[in-house]
């Protein structure tokens, strides 16, 4: 095993950023602000496209770092290191699809509703904690 702290520091502080950007947002506007009519809700979206693109680099650094056989997809990728138990898997169940949603986000293959996403988001904002103080206890 030859997971770089530094790596996963950095994701850390990283995806720290990101969630705290949003929550920043969140505390100040109340969800029908932020649709109906601020900038807010592109910001949030990049955050939250950003910090599962963090999830998704630190699951893959791990799964490969760690010579796990990979999963079948991205989403998988949690699933897989709840069976290594670096993850629970209740909670790498809950936290999967949001690499879908990110997926949506970014390649518009399908309208997503703002409403939905702002208070799904919003409601869900602490599993990206959650997820690393995971990874970072599994690592120390």
């Amino acid at each position: 095993m030859t997971i770089s702290q530094i790596f996963i520091t950095e994701k850390a502080r990283l995806l720290k950023e990101y969630i705290q950007k949003s929550k920043d947002i969140f505390g100040m506007v109340s969800d029908d602000k932020i649709i109906l009519g601020s900038d807010n809700v592109y910001v949030l979206e990049r955050m939250f496209q950003l910090a599962v693109e963090v999830v998704i680099d630190i699951n893959n650094y791990l799964i490969k770092e760690l010579d796990i056989e990979p999963a079948e997809d991205i989403e998988g990728t949690f699933q897989t290191l709840a069976r290594k138990d670096i993850l629970p898997m209740d909670f790498a169940v809950k936290i999967s699809p949001t690499v879908g949603l990110r997926n949506k986000l970014v390649h518009v293959y399908e309208k997503v509703d703002r409403a939905f996403f702002v208070s799904n988001f919003r409601k869900n904002v602490d599993d990206f904690d959650k997820y690393i103080s995971y990874v970072l206890k599994f690592v120390k």
